[in-house]
């Protein structure tokens, strides 16, 4: 007979199995991503003899595989990710990762878009440069990293720093962003791409071709936008990363970040110190500083970088739309220090001037971007920025090795701000028509000695509208037009059109018209550099450059099981009237100079390929180049340089290991050279090839990473050039610098993540 005690003894055990049963037989399976192992929202669907039986979502970041059967197939789908397709097994892994879209080449872009969407759907070309490309590199700055792309050719300068050209036209024209926000501080016409960090970088797009209506006088080359990390779903998460290369680089990052709520607060530190070369050191040469010989003088010079930065980005309304409407606040700050030993003076060589160069850049932002409501959204970016060089020089005593400073004549201080306010609404009326309007406001000043009256301004106040209309779903149209007014320049009213035409499901055509303005930079204009080892000049009298680019590209997308090809045909066309161009007078003597007329053009042709592990990029372009100086002459036989890469990479998921090959073939490159009479003719400068190799692995769950390679391995480091002579158009051989021969790297990474 039951007593009481017993009945209910046994009722607790009925409703503990009931209550208890899918706990403790629960398969919890937690999805991440395999960058960087944030935690995925995704849904699970579950087939049963080809027929969809039932369907998960993901809770707190995990799925409940418990009601799943051994042999059923499972589908996982995450927003952004590559489709997962498993047959169920007896026992499953507690944690899954999935790869990024992006190495399907279908990453989101937001450059010159109104709203984030695909490569492939995008009207205007954009090349993506992504974070994984960046850590298998082991790039620390823009100029390692555009070593290896199509249609962009590096210059150095041992104290200038790096610049570039895109589709044959000058760094000048190129437009270069950090979030949306520029980056002032032109020396030699380019931002020095070694002043820029990319190891917070998420992304870079790359969009050639002028985007003036969207930005303005420099876009007129093309744009590049530097895309942040962001925290978007851990509680807290950490990056600790060190670099070191045998050439004498010791770089070390420390980054945080938060997450509470809607907010987001992150915040970064960088050193990064490079102790010079010279082409006697081999590599893990190490070597006291040398104070008192001609050793001391080095050929790329020692610097010392400081990054640091603090972001905060809060969302700011309750829409139920995922995009929301978020406001960003950014401060960065920059400091640099170059050493520039000289060689020991004539006649006694007990004395040497050593110049130090201190940079200071400042860029404070705040922006509100995303939809307001169903119908409207809002991109606005307000920002101050400063940027300031000091150079102050030393004369050494070598023999007591007593250091005093040198004559006013050798210091210099150049300050240069610039005001951007920059807002556009986006009206979506529905998928296939959305209009944008907005104005761009920019205000910059100048000051110091080497500016003409030691202080000039310059705004530039514009608005502009354009719209995306979408017919029949295959043909999209994307006018544009920009109306401008230019404080010391008359501005012309500047128009574009983009077409984008779905041809079938694998095949589309893009073909756009884009004019470009742009009036000469306040360095063009008033700008004076001279030292022992530069002489540039500005040019008051200089014109403003105005051009027409044509671009036709045809892509082709195809997709057969695990295996997925895209090849894209690429031709462009400027044609440039005033072009400005740094040109050399004498052997150290530049100024800069209007040419009469200008045209460049070429063909790119670019392959992206992918089977599971494997991935290759590969692609070919033929540039092409046509000047006219003066307007009384013919124009100038066509100069023509191809360029050539191959980037294949193999992944081993099983092991979180990939290797990386990155090789790229530049031929011959024109130059100009302006002879002591005044002549201008072009010269060339001779073809060379770069070669990196690069192994990456991942440990404790992605949380260590370990980067190891060996850069430029053919170990270039001048090649042939032609400079001008004392005769017109006479030539002489000279040396261009091109790399510190082959060095070799590694890197460590540790990422603390938690959860949400």
């Amino acid at each position: 007979m039951m007593t009481k005690n017993n009945i209910l003894y046994r009722l607790f055990l009925v409703i503990s199995c009931v209550y208890l049963s899918p706990i403790l037989y629960s398969q919890q399976v937690e999805f991440k991503s395999s960058e960087d192992s944030v935690a995925l929202r995704v849904s699970v669907y579950v087939f049963e003899n080809d027929k969809k039986i039932n369907e998960l979502k993901s809770v707190n970041g995990n799925v409940d595989f418990s009601t799943i059967k051994s042999g059923q197939l499972v589908e996982v789908l995450a927003t952004g990710y590559e489709q997962k397709t498993f047959t169920m097994p007896e026992t499953i892994t507690p944690v899954i990762y999935l790869h990024k879209i992006a190495t399907r080449f279908d990453e989101m872009v937001v450059t010159g878009q109104m709203q984030q969407t695909s490569i492939s759907d995008a009207v205007q070309n954009v090349r993506i440069i992504n974070s994984k490309k960046i850590e298998q590199m082991g790039a620390q700055n823009l100029t390692q990293l555009f070593k290896n792309e199509l249609n962009i050719q590096l210059s150095t300068d041992a104290i200038l720093g790096s610049g570039m050209s895109l589709q044959g036209i000058s760094g000048e024209n190129v437009k270069i962003l950090v979030d949306g926000v520029p980056i002032i501080g032109r020396l030699n016409g380019t931002v020095d791409l070694d002043q820029i960090n990319i190891q917070n970088v998420e992304k870079i797009e790359i969009i050639e071709g002028p985007l003036s209506v969207n930005y303005g006088s420099d876009a007129l080359a093309g744009t590049i936008n530097i895309i942040t990390k962001k925290n978007q779903s851990n509680l807290l998460s950490g990056k600790a990363y060190a670099y070191y290369e045998s050439n004498g680089t010791y770089n070390t990052q420390l980054n945080l970040s938060t997450k509470f709520k809607h907010t987001q607060i992150s915040a970064d530190i960088n050193r990064n110190y490079f102790d010079g070369w010279r082409p006697d050191e081999k590599p893990f040469h190490f070597e006291q500083v040398r104070v008192a010989d001609s050793l001391r003088n080095k050929l790329y010079k020692p610097r010392e970088q400081i990054f640091g930065g603090l972001k905060a980005r809060q969302r700011i309304n309750n829409s139920s739309h995922a995009e929301g409407l978020y406001l960003t606040a950014d401060i960065r700050l920059f400091q640099e220090e170059i050493e520039n030993r000289g060689i020991p003076s004539k006649p006694y060589y007990i004395k040497a001037f050593d110049d130090y160069y201190n940079t200071l850049r400042w860029d404070n932002s705040i922006s509100v971007i995303g939809r307001m409501t169903k119908k409207w959204s809002v991109n606005s970016t307000n920002s101050y920025n400063f940027f300031e060089r000091k150079k102050t020089t030393y004369v050494n005593d070598l023999t007591t090795l007593e250091q005093t400073i040198a004559g006013a004549n050798e210091q210099d201080t150049s300050a240069f701000d610039l005001f951007l306010s920059r807002t556009s609404f986006i009206y979506n009326h529905s998928k296939n028509w959305m209009l944008e309007v907005g104005y761009d406001v920019n205000y910059e000043s100048s000051r110091g000695k080497r500016i003409e009256h030691q202080t000039k301004a310059m705004g530039d106040y514009a608005v502009y509208v354009t719209s995306e209309y979408t017919a029949w779903n295959k043909l999209t149209i994307k006018p544009g037009l920009r109306a401008a007014y230019n404080s010391v320049y008359k501005t012309p009213v500047i128009p574009s059109v983009f077409f984008k035409y779905k041809v079938s499901k694998n095949n589309d055509i893009r073909l756009s018209y884009s004019r470009g303005y742009r009036a000469p930079s306040l360095k063009e204009l008033y700008f004076l550099f001279v030292d022992i080892n530069h002489d540039i000049k500005g040019n008051p009298e200089l014109e403003a450059e105005t051009s027409n680019n044509y671009q036709l590209s045809l892509r082709t997308d195809y997709e057969k099981g695990k295996c997925r090809l895209v090849i894209t045909n690429q031709f462009f066309f400027n044609d440039l009237a005033n072009l400005i161009t740094l040109a050399q007078v004498t052997n150290t003597e530049y100024s800069y100079v209007n040419l009469s007329k200008a045209q460049t053009y070429g063909y790119t042709l670019n392959t992206n390929f992918i089977r599971k592990g494997l991935s290759v990029d590969a692609g070919v372009s033929v540039k092409g180049r046509k000047t006219q100086v003066y307007a009384n002459e013919s124009p100038r036989a066509t100069s023509f340089y191809p360029e050539v890469k191959v980037n294949p990479s193999y992944t081993i998921d099983k092991i979180n290991t990939s290797f990386a090959v990155f090789y790229k073939f530049t031929g011959k490159l024109p130059n100009f050279v302006m002879q002591n009479d005044g002549t201008v003719f072009e010269s060339k400068r001779d073809a060379f090839h770069m070669l990196d190799i690069t192994a990456s692995s991942f440990f404790w769950k992605r949380k260590i990473g370990i980067t190891l390679g060996v850069k430029n391995l053919l170990g270039v480091t001048t090649i042939n050039g032609l400079s001008g002579g004392d005769g017109a158009h006479s030539a002489g051989s000279s040396s261009v610098q091109i790399g510190m021969g082959r060095t070799y790297f590694c890197s460590l990474t540790v990422n603390l993540n938690t959860k949400k």
